[in-house]
């Protein structure tokens, strides 16, 4: 038996194969209801397919929605996704639900008065 030599590669080809079909030949790539990768996504082709950076994320403390904390889309409710949730979080501090509850020990006083901390006020309500 004589082995059978391989086709030469033009032969080898599947006939269905679409390789060698140029993509502007093909009716998606011209569909304009089909948005493109650069059209869907802008700013996306500045960035490599392979590195993908994640968006980074901030959690509103008073109802715990996601918050974007891309410096460019910066919020001025930072840290809270509203005007709302910021207000509410005010009102929770003037309440007295938001309270530190650990007790002040002689050293936490101590370090007050050298560092100057609340000192300033009463000095001034003295004088005047």
């Amino acid at each position: 038996m004589v082995p059978r030599r391989p086709a030469p590669r033009a032969e080898r080809q599947r006939p269905w194969s679409v390789a060698h079909v140029p993509i502007a030949d093909c009716n998606w790539s011209n569909d304009p209801a089909r948005p493109t990768h650069a059209r869907a996504h802008p700013g996306a082709r500045d960035v490599s397919p392979r590195i993908r950076v994640r968006e980074s994320f901030v959690i509103c403390p008073t109802c715990k929605r996601k918050i974007s904390a891309n410096p460019a889309t910066a919020n001025a409710f930072r840290p809270f996704c509203s005007e709302r949730c910021r207000l509410v979080d005010l009102g929770a501090w003037l309440n007295g639900s938001h309270r530190i509850t650990a007790p002040l020990s002689e050293e936490d006083l101590d370090e007050a008065v050298v560092t100057g901390e609340h000192g300033e006020d009463d000095e001034r309500s003295e004088h005047n």
